[in-house]
């Protein structure tokens, strides 16, 4: 049974970044920015957009080794 995803991961800055969303049955994504940068993502799941049982945000930006 497929399910409302929605997977976005910003670009260093806020200025951007990649989406991928809409009805799947296993998961959303990939969704990509530069290489070398752990930036914040928010990912949310649910029946629909209007009925989500997973809205996450993360908050932190930094650099990965």
């Amino acid at each position: 049974m497929s399910q409302y995803m929605y997977l976005h991961v910003c670009k260093v800055g806020h200025t951007g970044g990649d989406t991928d969303s809409g009805n799947f049955t296993e998961c959303a994504g990939p969704v990509y920015v530069a290489n070398s940068v752990c930036a914040p993502v928010t990912a949310k799941m649910g029946q629909s957009s209007s009925s989500l049982y997973t809205n996450f945000k993360s908050e932190y930006m930094f650099t990965c080794d």
